[in-house]
């Protein structure tokens, strides 16, 4: 027996009709070329989300370091106080921590006093660090206290070093827990970024005593 042929595998039936089988051709095209825009569509969108969640977990998470100082404690106490804040949203952790006078980076407090008339006993001096160290969100941190004697040297002492504070310059470098980094100065200036925190050949301020 010989078999009979098989015949071609039917393909796209077509109605004969000229202008439904156009219509039918155009709306193919027309669904293939809608898919690819909603997919590329849903693309962009998804980017854009990535985007703004990582925005999002930066802005929760990045610190803004600033060193304030002043001459008057609650309640309307007479106290010198050089203060290290963090305003900002994240963790910071801070690599150096420079505080200067016309320049010089001082490693401690005797550095400090050295550029006024050496204090009396009966002075209250406190002192902290803040580099190599973790500051929280909303901290803030005395670096350096002293409260004005009613001793007269003591007093004169004080007085000369209020006058001075104003002049002392702050640099810090310090990142975040997610490793981005930034140095900024004294005022309420914006941190400039930086690849990374280095403290070879800065003095950061100790605060305790140096002979």
């Amino acid at each position: 027996m010989i078999d009979d042929p098989e015949g071609p595998h039917p393909g796209h039936h077509k109605s004969g009709i000229k202008w439904l089988d156009l219509a039918l051709a155009l709306a193919v095209i027309a669904l293939s070329v809608a898919s690819l825009w909603t997919a590329q569509h849903t693309g962009k969108t998804m980017e854009k989300l990535v985007a703004e969640n990582s925005r999002l977990v930066r802005a929760n998470s990045t610190p803004i370091l600033q060193f304030v100082t002043g001459n008057v404690a609650p309640p309307s106490t007479r106290e010198i106080s050089f203060i290290v804040s963090n305003f900002g949203t994240g963790t910071a952790r801070v690599i150096w921590f420079e505080v200067a006078k016309d320049g010089v980076p001082m490693r401690g407090i005797n550095q400090l006093i050295d550029y006024v008339p050496k204090p009396a006993e009966q002075d209250y001096i406190t002192t902290a660090s803040v580099a190599g160290s973790y500051m929280p969100a909303g901290e803030n941190r005395a670096i350096l206290t002293r409260a004005r004697s009613t001793v007269p040297a003591s007093a004169k002492a004080w007085d000369a070093m209020d006058g001075t504070r104003g002049e002392l310059t702050t640099t810090a470098c310090f990142c975040s827990v997610l490793g981005e980094c930034w140095t900024s100065h004294r005022r309420a200036d914006v941190p400039v970024p930086v690849k990374t925190c280095d403290a070879r050949g800065h003095v950061s301020f100790g605060g305790a005593g140096v002979k």
